[in-house]
């Protein structure tokens, strides 16, 4: 383990005074970088059915009315597909709708109300269609189709099929079988800041102020709706309050932008609350899983078939991707995983923190409890069985870095499991009708960087005096990306983290990152390409250094603002008597060796009470388990890592959208009714950070941290209610409701 100077130590957030004294601006507020002091205010008029074709749309109305400058319908849409990074490409207004609340029009006017009022002016008729919303019944043939090659939204509408060995010969050889099925709602982001995007024209370039995690992609969306050069388009995207996965490129900031051509002035449009917790989701989805295993604990078979509903169009992270990982979470010598992401007129599935994850585990971590119930086996024992090591190999490579044992052993003893579990089915605690459990559940996690195709670029500028300027291209959504990477820098230089300067959040220098803030890996991509950028500086540094030291480039090294000879430091000089102009060097992130797979295991423990009478669950400790490799910047590593337990908390017992589907209305998209978990709701958190040092990351650190969390601690809250109740809930999220029904008291 090497000793490094910066990395490793928890440095507070550079932007941290600004964030906590007000001053630091988000997209919208007054004082955010160049943003118009006027514009006009832009809103959309949402579709009131859940699938239907546009007959005749008629404006004058709404155009005629005082305060009105601009009104746009799917006719005024270049025809030019955009938001590639979903699986159907779309405009921004589209003339056939496909779920409740889609864009149908929209307006630019000088006042709030004024744009309300016009909205309503808009006379549309729709030609109803039957609409579909159920994942796996979107699948028959006999389904209304939401598209003309049917509803399977994966290539060539098929679903993903990855298998191995013979199953039935599998389930043929077990001792005992598990065969269940689940279904979980989907999860709203319902995040902090709204949506907002204000776009502004000055001749036929375009500048954007939005709150992405993603502006490369509203960069590239952009220049190609417009037909623009990208130079010719700008985003800026400073600070961004929270994303949990959404926030891409999306369809409101298109239509800021064309309802501002069109009149002719800047345009801001911000959703309102209801249609921020309305129109951004986790995928719901049914899943069947049948497993098998020996007396002797060994798994033999898996037969897991799982239906994603991704909303009206989809997303190229939809739950199928993750095929690629849950394949080699657990040992099975006979498998068939069929994943299906399906179309239905629910409103387009976003990813969010761990995406499919969470409702996958709380699937197989309940399949595999049961197992081990059944073989008499201890549910850690039986995991630690079944579970890859350092050096596994699978048909995708070899598996490096995984410390699962420690993980197991850390966490149980954070928990207090010896003292604690009693068994399947059996609380450590019962005193009238409340009952206390615990339970677990284990996930592996993606760990991989981005390869350079994907990820940020980084410009790094060696001033004379041997401080740095960074321009970097990541986006930070509040999770401490920019002091992580500053730390990189500071790390590479010898120098202080007050040394670095850095930059982000505007594409006007040229930078690109194509996936931005995604999978968590921002921080890791980043730090790739800062160290890409710091060795091509040190390069040409040094080769300007050494006739002075009378040695060759690459025996020079460069720390603490001087320039010296590796094998004798004592001979060195000054860094600025060295430069006379800046040095910059360029960098991209980079991926592993092909064949190398990083994977996080990561292992969650929940203690819980259960109320017999009520079916109210109260949370009462947590811990979350990890190996992540290196901790950049520990305490950011334990936020990120209790922040996304908090966000499965919710998922595994409150946080359900509310549907009338028949009367076409949300009945839940509002703070009061929409249950997210407040601080009066969420436990004692405990982090267990294990650090393997993997070789392939950068300072030996894996990506991923803030997704992890998220992945499994739903699966085990879901395990610690069965161990209380002794009855399996296996629709989620696990409200009273369901308890007191799977108890007989509903």
């Amino acid at each position: 383990m090497a000793e490094f100077k910066v990395i490793g130590k928890s440095y507070p957030r550079i932007e941290s005074i600004d964030k906590v004294t007000g001053k630091a601006k988000y997209a919208g507020d007054k004082g955010y970088p160049e943003l118009p002091e006027k514009f006009l205010y832009g809103k959309i008029l949402g579709s009131p059915h859940h699938h239907a074709i546009i007959k005749s749309i008629d404006t004058s109305k709404a155009e005629s009315l005082p305060g009105v400058k601009a009104v746009i319908t799917y006719k005024d849409c270049p025809p030019v597909k955009i938001m590639e990074h979903e699986q159907r490409p779309t405009s921004p207004l589209e003339k056939h709708i496909r779920y409740l609340g889609e864009p149908v029009a929209a307006v630019a006017a000088e006042t709030p109300e004024i744009a309300e009022e016009a909205l309503s002016l808009i006379d549309v008729e729709y030609e109803v269609l039957p609409a579909v919303f159920d994942p796996e019944e979107a699948t028959k043939p006999e389904a209304p189709k939401l598209w003309p090659d049917g509803n399977i939204a994966d290539p060539g509408g098929r679903p993903i099929v990855i298998e191995w060995g013979d199953i039935e010969k599998g389930f043929a050889s077990s001792d005992v079988i598990v065969e269940e099925s689940f279904v979980h709602a989907a999860q709203p982001h319902a995040p902090l800041q709204l949506s907002i995007c204000t776009a502004a024209w000055n001749g036929d370039q375009l500048t954007v102020w939005v709150s992405t995690q993603t502006p490369s992609r509203v960069w590239l969306d952009l220049s190609k709706l417009f037909s623009l050069p990208m130079s010719k388009v700008r985003v800026i995207n400073k600070m961004t309050a929270g994303s949990q996965g959404y926030r891409y490129s999306e369809r409101y900031m298109a239509i800021a932008a064309l309802l501002s051509k069109k009149a002719h002035a800047p345009v801001k449009i911000e959703l309102t609350r209801k249609e921020e917790i309305m129109l951004k989701s986790r995928y719901s989805l049914k899943q069947y899983i049948k497993a098998g295993a020996k007396n002797d604990g060994t798994l033999m078979s898996i037969h897991w078939r799982a239906f994603f509903d991704v909303g009206g169009y989809g997303h190229w992270i939809g739950g199928t991707i993750f095929w690629l990982d849950f394949p080699i979470e657990y040992i099975f010598p006979n498998a068939r995983f069929e994943g299906y992401d399906v179309n239905v007129n629910l409103v387009t599935k976003r990813p969010f923190r761990s995406v499919p994850y969470p409702g996958l585990t709380f699937g197989i971590e309940q399949v595999i409890d049961e197992l081990a119930e059944k073989v008499g086996m201890d549910p850690i024992e039986f995991r630690l069985k079944n579970t890859p090591r350092t050096g596994s190999e699978f048909p995708t490579g070899k598996l490096s870095t995984y410390d699962i044992e420690e993980v197991f052993r850390r966490g149980a003893e954070m928990i207090g499991w010896k003292e604690k579990w009693k068994g399947f089915g059996k609380p450590y605690y019962a005193k009238g009708s409340k009952r206390r459990a615990v339970g677990l559940a284990y996930t592996m996690y993606l760990g991989e960087p981005y390869g350079p195709e994907y990820g940020p670029d980084a410009l790094l500028t060696v001033c004379p005096d041997g401080s740095i300027d960074l321009q970097i291209s990541v986006s930070d959504i509040g999770t401490g990306t920019i002091t992580a990477i500053a730390q990189v820098a500071a790390e590479e230089f010898g120098v202080s983290i007050e040394d670095i300067r850095v930059s982000w959040g505007d594409t006007s220098n040229g930078l690109f990152d194509l996936e931005g803030a995604n999978a968590s890996r921002e921080a890791i991509n980043g730090a790739w390409a800062v160290i890409e950028a710091a060795k091509d500086a040190k390069d040409k540094i040094a080769r300007i250094a050494a006739p002075l030291l009378g040695v060759k480039p690459e025996e020079v090294e460069i720390s603490n603002k001087k320039v010296f000879v590796k094998t004798a430091p004592e001979k060195s000089i000054p860094l600025n008597k060295v430069l006379k102009h800046s040095i910059t060097g360029s960098g991209h992130a980079k991926a592993p060796p092909k064949g190398i797979l990083i994977k996080d295991p990561v292992v969650q423990f929940a203690d819980v009470e259960v109320d017999l009478e009520t079916g109210e669950v109260t949370l009462l400790n947590h811990v979350v388990a990890s190996d992540i490799g290196k901790a950049l910047n520990p305490a950011f590593v334990e936020c990120q890592l209790i922040g996304g337990a908090t966000t499965s908390m919710g998922y595994a017992i409150s946080e359900e959208p509310i549907i009338d589907k028949e009367n076409r209305a949300f009945l839940n998209a509002n703070y009061l009714d929409y249950k997210v978990l407040t601080s009066l709701d969420i436990p004692k958190t405990d982090v267990v950070i294990i650090e393997s040092h993997e070789p392939y990351g950068p300072y030996g650190a894996k990506a991923g941290v803030g997704e992890q969390a998220t992945a499994n601690a739903a699966a085990a809250i879901a395990n610690a209610i069965y161990n209380a109740i002794g009855v399996r809930i296996k629709e989620g999220p696990i409200t009273p409701d369901r308890i007191l029904k799977a108890l007989g008291r509903g």
